[in-house]
């Protein structure tokens, strides 16, 4: 059996009882609250959000405000991004995460995410989508607002 679960805990009881009456079951991209696997094949999310805070303090020389765009709720990439992400970014006390916003990793939710942000976009000084569909998507609805921060 293979999986790609899309949130953490949804399918987790049916990965329980295949893996219990001996079917090997392997976890692909996603985790899920199982434990009960054969293998699990992916990227490691948390180090890929870590990454991309230590990135953006860099861009940022160790100052500024961030708005986060995470992926699909409840999945294990965007929780694990998010968590490497804010770690990252513990180690910089001039840099704020001024809001997580929700997207699902399409570019249309990026879109909206930032269009129905509340806050005062002018005082944001860089836009972390999770994924690049969700970035471009961010992009796109600061162009047309004409906002300045740099959405990379």
């Amino acid at each position: 059996l293979i999986v790609a679960p899309t949130q953490v805990s949804t399918i987790s009881p049916a990965i329980d009882r295949a893996y219990d009456q001996g079917i090997p079951v392997i976890v692909c991209e996603r985790k899920t609250n199982s434990k009960e696997y054969t293998a699990f094949i992916g990227a490691d999310n948390y180090e890929m959000g870590r990454t991309m805070g230590e990135y953006i303090a860099r861009q940022l020389k160790g100052k500024g405000r961030i708005l986060e765009i995470k992926g699909l709720k409840d999945s294990s990439p965007a929780i694990e991004r998010h968590n490497g992400f804010a770690k990252a970014l513990s180690q910089y006390p001039e840099i704020q995460l001024v809001e997580t916003l929700q997207g699902d990793w399409t570019e249309d939710s990026g879109y909206k995410a930032v269009k129905d942000y509340q806050g005062d976009l002018s005082k944001i000084d860089f836009v972390f989508g999770q994924n690049d569909r969700m970035a471009m998507g961010a992009r796109k609805a600061l162009s047309s607002l004409h906002a300045s921060p740099s959405a990379k």
